[in-house]
């Protein structure tokens, strides 16, 4: 409900996550194979650019997750906007899905924690491979 709507009042930060999506599809998907590969020439030619261009490639991962946080956010509270002036659910059970939708909406929290450790991982493994 709270994306619909979102879209229907074209919300700038959905937008700019949906013009984001190629992005992201590519960083996600080539960035750890470009890591892997560039760190394996790396160590055979000394060379650690391709690994480099990996681990910003992985970037777009945490960009994309860092700008979905206000989308999903935003979409819980609208949401729960709805639910609450159209009467959909009772007093009794709002408490219950403003829990859900806060949880929801936390899982894209955690996304983005996990996104900027990987990128602290791939970082700190290129760092210490590359002073040896």
């Amino acid at each position: 409900m709270g994306h619909a709507i979102q879209d229907a009042k074209d919300y700038a930060p959905l937008r700019i996550r949906h013009q984001l999506l190629p992005a992201l599809q590519i960083g996600s998907f080539l960035g750890p194979w470009l890591f892997i590969i560039g760190f394996i020439i790396g160590f055979i030619i000394g060379m650690f650019d391709l690994a480099k261009l990996g681990l910003v490639l992985f970037g777009t991962v945490a960009l994309f997750q860092f700008v979905t946080l206000p989308v999903e956010f935003d979409a819980s509270k609208r949401a729960l906007v709805n639910l609450r002036e159209m009467n959909l659910l009772s007093r009794r059970e709002m408490p219950g899905a403003q829990a859900v939708l806060s949880a929801a909406a936390m899982t894209y929290v955690a996304a983005l924690a996990m996104a900027l450790a990987q990128i602290l991982q791939y970082a700190a493994i290129l760092g210490s491979a590359r002073r040896d």
